[in-house]
């Protein structure tokens, strides 16, 4: 430090009274203390957890034991880009196959994207059922991390004039873990199921302006429209963009500063801001294996005042407490996230 920057502290500090110093102490401990704890989440989470995704058109048949897509389907999925490595590995049945499948590569010169034709010619990894779900890298996940989901619907009729989607996200755990043998299958902790539903958020459309919109919940369907209340045009590739985002601190979720401290959001007035705070607030006294957002081994979460942008230092500590306490357990007790897109 200069000694010009020296004396204008030491003269700060002169100027204060002991209460005031006290205090400015006491928030630069709770900075700090809180600064330690992100990091700590962060490393586990990082280490801890893989991603895979994959697709499923949901309209089939059941002939006794076999499941099949109907040959009348309305439209085909598809994905563009590379396969997830963990989905690949470990995503496997007892006899090694590969539970989702790579799909059929088709190639098309152009594609649909909000109503307009986009020339770029491109190869499709192209199917119905259990399709894996390329995309441009290999994804990975931890708190702060945030990414878009890529996906084309392609029609296989002129009369398609909308298509029903809805999705899942769930923890997975690895068995035989020390064998070269270890494979992916779902965890049955549902206090984990639940904290990776309310952690790992899933918009469709994100901009500078408003920050993140149109939340979408696990198991809660939302219709993709034709382009101006038309019909999809039959072999067409349409591209459909779902944004997501794990929030590195529970202030994400709440404050609107997107800008410079990663928020969800830039305006209090949005919508979306409604919706989610509404959710924050349903999860201040629920039980620790029913909470989507906070945990504590007590088994009990309590926090008493409203939670707003205008909720106390303390307030905010507590929440933050339980939000750390969630990222932890995430990553101690999954090795994988699967997200599926089922569509009708």
């Amino acid at each position: 430090m200069s000694t010009r920057n020296q004396r204008k502290q030491d003269n700060s500090i002169k100027e204060k009274t002991s209460d005031e110093l006290l205090e400015e102490i006491a928030v630069n401990k709770r900075k700090l203390k809180r600064s330690f704890v992100f990091a700590f989440v962060a490393l586990i989470a990082v280490i801890a957890l893989g991603i895979a995704w994959f697709m499923s058109n949901s309209k089939v048949t059941s002939t006794g034991t076999s499941v099949s897509a109907q040959d009348d389907r309305l439209f085909e999925l598809a994905s563009v880009g590379e396969r997830q490595t963990v989905e690949a590995s470990y995503l496997i049945d007892e006899s090694k196959k590969n539970i989702l499948s790579a799909g059929a590569e088709r190639t098309y010169a152009s594609y649909i994207e909000n109503g307009t034709e986009v020339q770029k010619e491109q190869t499709y990894h192209v199917g119905t059922g259990s399709l894996a779900w390329y995309l441009d890298s290999q994804e990975s996940i931890l708190p702060g991390a945030n990414g878009k989901l890529e996906f084309y619907i392609i029609p296989k009729k002129d009369d398609v004039k909308s298509v029903t989607v809805s999705f899942d996200i769930n923890g997975y755990v690895y068995t035989n873990e020390k064998n070269a043998d270890k494979r992916a299958v779902k965890s049955e902790d549902t206090i984990l199921q639940n904290l990776i539903q309310g952690h790992i958020l899933f918009f469709q459309q994100l901009d500078d302006v408003h920050g993140y919109q149109k939340w979408l919940k696990a198991d809660e369907a939302f219709v993709i429209e034709a382009p101006k209340n038309s019909s999809f045009e039959k072999d067409v590739p349409y591209k459909v963009t779902i944004y997501w985002i794990w929030p590195q601190y529970f202030r994400n979720y709440v404050y609107t500063q997107k800008s410079t401290q990663g928020d969800l959001f830039t305006d209090a007035a949005n919508q979306t801001y409604a919706r989610i705070n509404t959710f924050i607030n349903s999860q201040r006294t629920v039980e620790t294996r029913q909470n989507k957002l906070f945990y504590d081994e007590s088994g009990t979460v309590q926090v008493k005042s409203d939670i707003n942008k205008d909720m106390a230092q303390d307030t905010l500590d507590q929440c933050s407490n339980y939000y750390n306490k969630a990222d932890e357990y995430i990553g101690t007790n999954a090795k994988c996230i699967y997200v599926g897109i089922k569509a009708n």
